[in-house]
């Protein structure tokens, strides 16, 4: 088999896997207190990851892969629906509307973390061989 190939494989394996991961972490995520989508896991987890728990909109949407109206919508009805994120006027430009995490959605994303976690265990020996596959090469 030749490189080409060997790496296109790869990458339908990586694919393969991610639906599942994505299909089981939904499901799982039904289960919380407030019923979360996987892309409302996403913002919680990426407010989590930055410094002070806010982004701006376009930040958010950017590392989430949503449109910003999209982005937007959805986190609109994520407001309202639960109170996890709160909006605010940046500092620096008082055009950008900045998304932060509450504390409220630090307990929600504890929550989900919690509920993620026997799915990502239970793939993480895959994870780890896509990640040793590539560092061999």
């Amino acid at each position: 088999m030749d490189v080409m190939e060997n790496l296109t494989n790869q990458w339908l394996e990586l694919k393969s896997l991610e639906k599942m991961l994505q299909q089981e972490m939904q499901v799982a995520l039904t289960n919380g207190t407030h019923a979360l989508t996987l892309n409302e896991f996403y913002v919680l987890h990426c407010l989590k990851e930055t410094q002070g728990h806010k982004l701006q909109i376009s930040a958010l949407s950017e590392k989430i892969g949503l449109s910003i109206s999209a982005t937007s919508r959805m986190l609109t009805r994520f407001e309202e629906s639960c109170g996890v994120i709160t909006r605010c006027v940046c500092k620096g430009d008082r055009r950008g509307v900045q998304i932060s995490l509450t504390p409220l959605g630090k307990e929600e994303l504890a929550e989900a973390y919690r509920l993620v976690e026997p799915v990502l265990a239970k793939y993480q020996a895959q994870l780890s061989n896509f990640s040793n596959r590539n560092e061999a090469k």
